[in-house]
């Protein structure tokens, strides 16, 4: 969606779908990852060529129709986490 990168996720619902099984194989992993992503290049639709990052940028961030609704602090990392709330964008 966004060119060739690790791609990470808020939504555990978003990742989830990432790492489906199958009949022949039913185990799934996830990792929960701190993630530093500096100045980001905000993207609001599909750009395969996201990866040419314009100057002072270091990551894309990917704004979807949902987010989390809140998070909790576990030492000095906050962790989204709570139901999804809409946006308001559109895409």
């Amino acid at each position: 969606m966004f060119g060739k990168g690790v791609y990470f996720a808020d939504m555990v619902t978003k990742s989830a779908n990432y790492c489906f099984t199958s009949t022949e194989n039913n185990t799934g992993l996830m990792l929960l990852c701190e993630v530093a992503l500096g100045e980001c290049n905000e993207k609001y639709y599909a750009d395969y060529y996201a990866n040419l990052l314009p100057p002072g940028k270091m990551s894309t961030k990917g704004c979807g129709k949902n987010a989390p609704g809140g998070g909790k602090t576990l030492g000095d990392v906050f962790v989204p986490c709570g139901k999804g709330v809409a946006t308001g964008i559109a895409n």
